[in-house]
């Protein structure tokens, strides 16, 4: 014989009334308790504004690779792009889709009036890498113009990608002991002092930059973290001040109803023979 585990639950309805009702074991339900919607909710988005906090501030808190980063992403690949593309194909290997990620993601962060202080690091940093002598800078230079006057993207950025690189050449030659005709009037070898000063200066306020983009990362990182937290356990404990719906009332193990065939018996009692023969049926019921 099988034994089938009731419980008796109090359950409440909708318009107020509680009635008992027996439920099996099997619609109980399994597993430990799951999180709300609400709660899923708000723990995605304290995540997300981490993940976000960090993309954001990843450039201020390693403030030296920034414009590396812009140059490897505008010129796809680093330096070559300024090469031998620029004398077979007279055009920087630049797409729509790459300049207006790079448009958005420093011009509008680094709140700058224009895109000419862009093009003014990217073209400093690819004659600081690229020659070290006058004859090199000179031909660098040509390269990097005709890639400019062959801009097809934007009219816009051929314009401040010409006048960046026009910028960008006294700053190359103020930092560096190129001299020579290249950098003819703009101080070169003659002038090291002045670009040793100038280098010290970028570095500290670059050290500076990056020291206040830590703090300012850390601080709004801890922030997010306490405001989901403290929505988290607010939620739990409204929760857990709410009645239950359902109430667990008494329990116990009953015996499913099984059939129990019926047996009868006849006894007839009297004389032999004789007309007044009483009969009697009795029937009893055995459990199996």
């Amino acid at each position: 014989m099988r034994l089938t585990r009731f419980l008796r639950v109090l359950v409440r309805g909708k318009d107020g009334q509680a009635e008992w009702k027996e439920i099996t074991e099997n619609q109980l339900p399994r597993g430990g308790k799951r999180l709300s919607f609400r709660e899923n909710s708000l723990i995605a988005f304290g995540v997300g504004m981490l993940i976000f906090s960090y993309a954001y501030f990843q450039d201020e808190i390693n403030p030296d690779s920034k414009w590396a980063k812009a140059f490897r992403t505008f010129t796809r690949e680093p330096l070559s792009a300024f090469e031998g593309r620029a004398r077979a194909r007279p055009r920087l290997d630049w797409t729509g889709r790459t300049t207006r990620l790079i448009t958005s993601r420093y011009s509008s962060k680094e709140k700058m009036a224009s895109l000419n202080e862009m093009y003014d690091h990217l073209f400093i940093e690819f004659l600081t890498r690229k020659c070290t002598t006058s004859d090199e800078c000179a031909t660098k230079y040509e390269e990097a113009e005709t890639g400019c006057l062959n801009h097809n993207v934007y009219q816009d950025h051929k314009k401040a990608c010409l006048q960046g690189l026009t910028n960008a050449k006294p700053k190359v030659c103020k930092k560096s002991r190129i001299g020579g005709a290249f950098c003819g009037g703009f101080g070169g070898s003659g002038n090291s002092t002045s670009g040793n000063a100038t280098t010290v200066a970028d570095k500290s306020t670059t050290e500076s930059a990056g020291s206040i983009g830590i703090i300012v990362a850390v601080v709004i990182g801890i922030v997010l973290i306490f405001i989901v937290v403290s929505a988290i356990v607010f939620f739990k404990k409204r929760q857990r001040n709410k009645k239950p719906d359902l109430e667990i009332g008494k329990s116990g193990m009953t015996t499913a109803p099984s059939k129990t065939p019926a047996t009868s018996r006849t006894t007839t009692t009297g004389k032999k023979g004789g007309k007044n023969n009483k009969t009697s049926t009795t029937t009893t019921a055995t459990a199996h």
